[in-house]
């Protein structure tokens, strides 16, 4: 084992063991606990099987990805390179290895909410890529899909006001489990059903709906009869359409699925040496198809599933002839001439107005409006009215040991575009090699946290200069707060001033990459592959840049999260420069 390698029995042999096992040791300990979980499940699946050989060990997976740090990991994974399984491994969990062992379905989550909040489907959104890239189970070995219906929580304000308990004492919420209308209700059956033929598939969710639409059940009826894995699969793609033929012992079966959410009609080549008999899958109809080659005319709804079971072995099956609606390219290519407009304004900085006193301007009877200093540390923080960078004030901390000094910023609401840039101006006065300077951005309870350091690698110059701390993996949680931390260490003392916070910029890379994007839908479009085109105006950054950047022809900028009155009515009070400096803020075009 792993642990029987770690140092000696000292009174810091945990943090010693921890170091290991996180550093050096951090693979072979990930597969040793992974290798541990998998045998549990193995032996609770052979104990089913030993009662009764026809039972198998079913893994639910709708909370798969819940709780906190989980959570955070996949709020990562959306602004940076992160593979959901690696995730999944470093609690202790190898999916793959699990769906492989005799006895286990471990079913591949797909999250369905019909929230109109952008941010609040976010997560959701990954986890449902990582399913159906086979990020977290292989494409090919994949046996078994779970679709959750996410309920959503409504709160009642107006209720708990007249609340005979007062508002204190009440806080009613209405959950409810809204479900897709229309031809959405059907496409991600559908989608699922094209990328893999999945042998089971489970939907649910908090609440059972009442019903559900006709063309829906026709569906799901007619997935239940498509043939078992005894059959042999041929799939060929031409999209939107993906067409199985499954070959039985005694029966070939067609199956015609269209991913997109338009109609189209099917050219479809038969050839039969003698005269067989059809019916349809989840249908009543039923007939005959006569010997020698013909063609059958298909119109197949949006999103929609058609199947025949043909009463021969020696049907020949051509390849089909797609025609699709004419308002699909429309549709489609004004998708991407809305995300190409928003392109042209990637070196868009948006700022966020949350940040109270950022010039240390308003003056307060007792300590620092919109800042408090944290008491128990060795130094003292204080506006000063000398040696500003702008205005007539900024912000000194002096430290006198190794505990230091610390000031944090009154709470303010998590930006909703989940990233954050605080930006400001700072100048190091007496420091000793040890002086730090911490930047942290936290939540109240300190389940979000990020730490910048300035000094020692990046040192703080004498003169004036500026800082910048970004953040891209914020929580996405429409009522959280955060604040802003100083906390200098070590002998020296700092001078900060004209703090920013920034809720909206790209990076190079990442502007690159958006722009790519386009021109990757562009070529899909062209090409004809529309299933492939609508899937990158539909991915996670394509909706990001639509809900928050503006147009390249817009001239002015949509708000970010305003502060309250109270608030806005002391910034009236900061500094003139502060709209001189917005001045250079004006985005360009970027090419």
């Amino acid at each position: 084992d792993i642990a029987a390698k770690g140092p000696s029995q000292d009174a810091k042999r945990f943090q010693r063991r921890a170091a290991q096992l996180l550093g050096a040791d951090r693979a072979p300990w990930q597969a040793w606990r992974s290798q541990k979980l998998t045998q549990m499940y193995a032996k609770m699946a052979s104990a089913l099987i030993a009662e009764r050989s026809d039972l198998q060990l079913v893994l639910a997976t709708e909370e798969l990805f819940s709780g906190a740090p989980l959570q955070q990991q996949v709020r990562r994974a959306i602004s940076k390179p992160t593979n959901l399984s690696q995730v999944l491994l470093e609690h202790g969990l190898d999916f793959a290895r699990l769906a492989q062992t005799p006895g286990i379905v471990a079913m591949a989550p797909l999250r369905l909410r019909t929230s109109d909040q952008f941010q609040q489907r976010a997560l959701d959104l990954r986890i449902n890529a990582a399913t159906d890239q086979g990020e977290l189970l292989p494409l090919a070995g994949r046996s078994a899909l779970l679709f959750h219906h996410s309920a959503e929580p409504l709160r009642l304000a107006s209720f708990d006001v007249l609340s005979p308990f007062g508002p204190e004492q009440t806080r009613l919420t209405l959950t409810c489990q809204p479900l897709p209308a229309g031809a959405t209700q059907r496409r991600y059956l559908t989608e699922a059903l094209a990328r893999s033929d999945a042998l089971t598939i489970v939907e649910g969710g908090e609440f059972l709906p009442f019903g559900s639409h006709p063309q829906l059940r026709d569906l799901r009826k007619t997935m239940q009869h498509l043939p078992g894995p005894e059959a042999e699969v041929r799939t060929q793609r031409v999209q939107p359409l993906v067409m199985r033929v499954y070959r039985s012992k005694n029966s070939t079966t067609v199956s015609l699925i269209n991913q997109s959410p338009w109609p189209i009609s099917v050219r479809l080549p038969l050839s039969s040496a003698a005269r067989c008999a059809w019916r349809k899958l989840g249908a009543e109809g039923s007939g005959a198809l006569v010997g020698g080659e013909q063609e059958w005319l298909l119109d197949l709804p949006p999103t929609g599933l058609q199947a025949w079971t043909f009463e021969s072995t020696r049907l020949r099956v051509g390849s089909p002839e797609v025609s699709l609606d004419s308002h699909a390219r429309e549709y489609l290519q004004q998708r991407i001439e809305a995300i190409e407009l928003r392109t042209g304004n990637l070196n868009i900085r948006r700022l966020y107005p949350q940040l109270a006193n950022p010039g240390f301007e308003l003056e307060e009877a007792n300590g620092i409006a919109g800042w408090q200093p944290l008491l128990g540390w060795q130094g003292r923080a204080e506006v000063v009215g000398t040696e500003a960078h702008s205005g007539t004030h900024a912000l000194r901390m002096r430290s006198e040991g190794p505990a230091g000094v610390a000031i944090q910023s009154d709470l303010f609401p998590m930006p909703e575009t989940g990233q954050l840039m605080l930006s400001g101006q700072v100048r190091g006065l007496g420091f000793s090699p040890e002086t730090r300077l911490r930047i942290v951005f936290e939540d109240p309870n300190k389940s979000y946290r990020q730490v910048a350091t300035l000094g020692g690698e990046q040192p703080i110059g004498s003169e004036w200069s500026r800082f910048e701390f970004p953040v891209d993996d914020i929580p996405f949680r429409t009522e959280g707060q955060m604040r802003v931390q100083f906390y200098l260490t070590g002998e020296g003392e700092v001078l900060l001033d004209d703090l920013e916070l920034i809720d909206l910029q790209f990076g190079k890379l990442h502007r690159g990459a958006l722009v790519k994007g386009v021109y990757a839908a562009k070529t899909a479009l062209d090409e004809g592959r529309v299933v492939d085109c609508l899937r990158l105006v539909e991915e996670y950054w394509s909706q990001y840049l639509i809900e928050y950047v503006p147009p390249v022809e817009v001239g002015t900028l949509r708000e970010a999260k305003q502060p309250s009155k109270r608030e806005a009515l002391k910034s009236k009070e900061e500094r003139p420069s502060l709209s001189g400096r917005l001045r250079g803020w004006v985005p360009k075009l970027w090419r």
